[in-house]
Formats: C-alpha cells, structure tokens, sequence
C-alpha cells in the first residue's frame, strides 16, 4: 500500500488528506487491496446536486500573442487522471503502443505498479469534495481552505510527496534501469545542450522536476541552439516527457487545468486561448482494471470545473458502446443528463476500443470485445439519433493510434464514417486528429472527401498532436510531407471552414516545448490557400458547437 499523505487542516490540526475526503464524499475508508482484477466498476459517491457557487479561481485572464487571432479554442483537450482510466492497460497498452522505442518499452516497464500509482490520484469524488469545501457555497478566493488549496508552497510540497512516492515505488525496478539508461546514452554522447535534469538519473525528486519543467515552458524557440543542434536534440528520447506524463495522470485535474491555462491562456509567453474543450474518456471493456472513478463521478467534476473555470473549460461526456450494452443503456442516459442538465457541450468517443463508428456488421475478423456486432450497431445508430436530438457534435479519434495493437488502431479510419454516412443524415463530427500526420494512411485525404460532399457538410477535423506539422525543422520532409497532406485536404471544396485547432493535452505534455503549440501550427498553416488563421483558431469551432457558441 502506499503512504497516506497528512496535510494541515486551516485550524492547525493534521488530517489524514484520503481519510478527508474519502469521508467528506461518502467513500468508505478501508484500504484497497493492489490487486484490480477483484475491483468492480465504481458506483458514484458524490450525490449532492451542484450548490451555487460564484468563485471562479480557475478562469484565467487571457494574454493575447502578436498575431493571434482575437477568438481562439482548443478543440481538443483532456484533463483526466489515472483514477479515470484503466490505468495499466491505458499506458502499457494504448499509450505505450502509439510511440517509438526506447520510449515504449519505459512506458510498458510501469505497467506493474500501475494500479498502485492510481492510488496516488485523487479520485473524482475526493477531488469535488475538496474543492466544494474551499470554494463551494461558503467559500471564497480569499478563505483560509481556498488560499491553503491554491497556495504555491502548499502545492510544491505536494507534488514532492507525490515524486517521492512515485520513486519509492518504481525504484529499483526495470522502469528505473530503462530511465537511467537512456540519460546514461545521452551523457555518453556529450549533448551539450541538454539542460542539467535532462541529463540526471532516477531520484526522488525526479517527478517534481519534470512536472516544473513541463509546466514552466515558454513559447519562444531557443535562439542560442544551432539548426544541427535543434535537430539533435528532437532527435533525442524524452525520457523526463514520461515522467511529466505520469506526474500529470497523477495530479489532481484542476491543477492540470492550472498548468495548461498558464502555459496556453495566461502566461507572458502565452499565445491565448480563450477556451479549452476538455474531453472525459471511456476505455471500460478493452483494457484491464476498471477505473477508480466512476464515469458519473467523472462527469459531475466536470460541471464544477467548467464552474470554477468561469466557463474558460468546456466539457465533452465520454461515451462507450460496448459500456452502454453492459450497463442497459446507462451510458447514453449520462450523455443526455450531461448534455441537458449539466453544461456539457459535446461527446467523445474512441472507436479504438473495439468499434466503427457504424457498420460493425459488416466486418468480417475484426477484433471484437463485445456480444455481437448487430448489437453494437443498434446501440450506436441510437447513440447517433440522441446526439442529433440534442445537437451536440460528437469529437471522435480518428487517428491510427492509441488502440490495444494494430487491428484496433484502425476501427476509426474511414470506412466507419462512410457507413455512418449511409445510416444517419448530416451527422455532426469532429474528426480528432483529422486522420492523423502519418504518411503511410490516406486517411486525412478520404475524411476530407467526405466533409466536402454533400452528405458530410456538418463534419469537422481538428489538427491535435500532429508532431510533424510542428516543424522545428522547416527544410525536413516530415514537416513537408504533413504541411502538404493538410494542404491537399484544405483544397476540397468547403473544407477550410471546418478544420479546427487542437493540440491534445495531456497527452501533449509528454512532448518537448508543448508549450509553443499554438505557435508552432499558426506559422506551419500559414499561407495554406483556403484555411484562414481566425477560422482555423475560432470561427469554425463556433460553426461546429453552434449549439453552445451561439451567436
């Protein structure tokens, strides 16, 4: 079992901070055993209505860039944490299946601690109670739980807890051999301009520094790196963006909500971003040990963080099919009560958990997780008619990634969306990762086919986590390559009113220089005949979540 961590209360007295909350929320406050596979699926433990509440602490006041555009979303953002999730079959498999050695086999070296690094993560319903208790009815910025809550000293000490917990749980282990090889390599090949963490091996405070490297990112490129250096240093495994990554899954969500405005809305380096759509997730049926937080939980954090946000945050409700055959429809109830009663703006789905969009039926082989594929295709055409009925867009990964292996990474490709085309009238998509930056598909191609025809004019892509279209390095084929697959897709008729910016953080954050995103996509569709900055950063996202966006 891992270590409780004791926090002061206002009054001076130590509380046992799980024992706190767990009571605070209802949650029983025996210990859970290590083992997930005995764990069943959580049931909610936050049963109170939302109260009134005026305070709005993490509403960000938006520094604008020369240049930018004067309404700018983020189309594509998440602000989960290991409780939401299988966490063990999420970084071992989903996570660590999308990304390149020696990156990969480090990811899948956490894959036996992973469920006791969950026990480290706030839950949802610990994380409501807390900030219900510093900001709800009878809490203001200026209250003695507030100012302990949000205090820079309060929150250093905890994420020092956190990394020495994490490394008393990870040392001595293959993941501490995997990471200190790979800054054992880069030491022995004298990169001189990897800064002095970058160079360091495994310690205690290795996750807190990772977590303040990531979050004090600046959006200007490195003037004193030369372009070989520039390039040696991309090309350079990033170890510490994994650790970053876990310290973020780890992390109560409001705070990774505090370090993306920062980084993206309010910094003096920031690009702003006026609003952030953030994404829930269902991986339930896929990958192993359900989730510590229920995805009611889940979606009543979301209400209040949308609150405390001002509004700055937007949520989407994460759907399942495969979880909504298993629950008798509870999931697509929770759509609609998200949608309807608590401010919820889109849906998310991953069609990599084992499901086309539409016409699973006609699928023959595929990898299949669930009783039948009719089944699934009833549940989804109903799933589709309830978000017409709602008018709400459905965000949905279309990327050739973040599946349990290859014949899973491909269920969100076109095939799915022309079948859905065929069932369903004018469906309102989000093709997250418009297909993706990989120049062995044609996905991004194909998709945009569709949105230009007449049957797909409610269909959107947007451009999260394309790493080739960042171009560091403007003369490299990558960034060519992707600069003219986005290019090709933008000269189909109506397209460019309908491509979106997005970056996909977290996921974002195990990459170097996150921070410089926005800037990074601006100057790279800069000069792309047909796609216009304001409508790339903003117009389209009104277009496409007119419902909540009207103007």
């Amino acid at each position: 079992m891992t270590q409780e961590r004791d926090i002061p209360s206002p009054d001076g007295e130590l509380f046992d901070r799980r024992w706190l909350l767990r009571a605070f929320a209802g949650v029983g406050v025996a210990g859970v055993s290590g083992c997930c596979s005995l764990r069943p699926f959580a049931t909610s433990q936050i049963s109170e209505t939302l109260p009134a509440i005026t305070a709005t602490p993490f509403k960000p006041v938006v520094h604008k860039a020369e240049g930018a555009p004067q309404l700018c979303f983020d189309a594509h953002t998440h602000f989960f944490n290991a409780s939401d999730v299988p966490v063990k079959g999420y970084l071992a498999g989903a996570v660590a299946h999308s990304m390149i050695e020696p990156i990969r086999s480090l990811l899948r070296a956490l894959a036996p601690f992973a469920d006791r690094m969950a026990e480290l993560a706030p839950t949802a319903a610990e994380e409501y109670a807390e900030l219900i208790m510093a900001f709800g009815a009878t809490g203001t910025l200026k209250s003695s739980k507030s100012l302990n809550l949000l205090s820079p000293a309060n929150i250093d000490a905890d994420q020092l807890r956190l990394s020495r917990d994490f490394y008393n749980l990870v040392k001595g282990s293959e993941f501490e051999k995997r990471y200190n090889a790979i800054k054992a390599a880069q030491n022995s090949d004298n990169k001189s301009f990897l800064n002095p963490f970058e160079r360091s091996s495994l310690n205690e405070a290795s996750l807190f520094m990772a977590l303040n490297q990531s979050a004090g990112q600046g959006s200007s490129n490195d003037k004193s790196m030369s372009t070989a250096q520039m390039r040696a240093r991309e090309a350079t495994p990033y170890a510490d963006g994994i650790l970053a990554f876990v310290g973020h899954m780890l992390s109560p969500r409001w705070r990774n909500l505090q370090t993306y405005s920062q980084a993206y809305s309010s910094g003096k380096d920031a690009f702003g971003i006026d609003y952030a759509l953030g994404a829930l997730v269902d991986f339930d049926g896929w990958l192993d040990c359900p989730p510590r937080s229920s995805h009611d939980d889940q979606v009543k954090l979301h209400q209040l963080l949308c609150s405390l946000s001002g509004g700055y945050m937007k949520p989407l409700v994460a759907y399942n099919p495969w979880s909504d055959i298993r629950s008798k429809g509870a999931s697509l109830e929770r759509v609609r009560d998200a949608v309807q009663n608590r401010g919820f703006i889109g849906v998310k789905i991953y069609p990599p958990n084992g499901f086309r969009a539409m016409g699973n039926v006609d699928r023959p082989g595929a990898p299949s997780i669930g009783p039948s594929f009719a089944e699934l295709d009833k549940v989804l055409l109903k799933f589709w008619e309830t978000c017409a009925e709602l008018e709400v867009p459905v965000m949905a990964h279309t990327n050739e990634t973040c599946g349990a292996d290859e014949g899973f990474d491909k269920l969100g490709g076109p095939d799915g969306w022309e079948a859905l085309l065929k069932r369903t009238s004018n469906p309102r998509v989000n093709f997250a990762h418009f297909g993706g930056d990989d120049e062995d598909n044609d996905w991004t191609s194909k998709m945009a086919r569709m949105m230009s025809s007449p049957e797909g004019q409610n269909m959107y892509g947007d451009i999260g986590y394309w790493s080739d279209l960042r171009c560091r390095d403007e003369s490299s084929t990558s960034c060519k390559t992707a600069r003219g697959r986005l290019a090709a897709a933008v000269a189909m008729p109506g397209v460019g009113k309908r491509i979106l910016y997005g970056t996909d953080w977290f996921m974002m954050s195990k990459e170097r220089d996150w921070a410089r995103y926005p800037f990074e996509m601006a100057k790279a569709t800069r000069g792309i005949a047909g796609l216009n900055q304001d409508d790339l950063f903003g117009k389209n996202a009104v277009r496409c979540f007119s419902r909540a966006f009207k103007t």
